[in-house]
């Protein structure tokens, strides 16, 4: 899923360079999918980086050959059973271009409904929780959710939020 590449880096003016590692990753997408009552589709999973429980929206890794829009429909069905009716791109970002090269896709999926059960990989274990838009700001605020990438997708949905683009019909 991912690749470790060494370069070698030297600042300007010196002769002298040092290895420097790169972790090669797919792009990423999130989303932030809204019920016709203003609900907002979360995930709380286990995360073995951090060994806790906590709740984020629902993302994922784009398969090679896969656009980012088609994966982020793909991984909101996958994991919560949630399809949505309109999909707008928020922003792009970089999650961490001092490692990775790869970018974060972030989407919102307004008229979202549960049309299924979630389809898990084997190494998934996550449960939906659904909560109101209003409640979402609380939870960064308190720490619930402090994931930087669902932090960064709620900045964005929230400043586009504020040019009185109504997202939530």
């Amino acid at each position: 899923m991912f690749s470790v590449k060494e370069n070698q880096f030297a600042r300007d003016g010196t002769e002298k360079s040092v290895p420097f590692y790169i972790v090669e990753v797919p792009d990423w997408v999130n989303v932030i999918a809204l019920t016709d009552k203003s609900e907002v589709v979360l995930i709380e999973q286990y995360r073995q980086g951090i060994e806790e429980m906590i709740i984020e929206i629902p993302s994922g890794v784009i398969d090679k050959g896969e656009d980012p829009r088609s994966a982020a429909k793909r991984e909101l069905l996958e994991e919560t059973g949630y399809e949505a009716t309109e999909w707008k791109l928020l922003a792009t970002t970089q999650p961490n271009p001092a490692l990775h090269n790869n970018r974060v896709h972030h989407f919102l999926a307004t008229g979202a409904r549960r049309v299924s059960e979630p389809e898990l990989d084997e190494n998934e274990s996550l449960q939906t929780v659904v909560k109101g838009l209003e409640d979402t700001e609380q939870l960064i605020d308190n720490g619930t959710i402090a994931q930087s990438m669902v932090v960064a997708a709620f900045y964005y949905f929230n400043r586009l939020n504020r040019k009185n683009e109504d997202f939530t019909r």
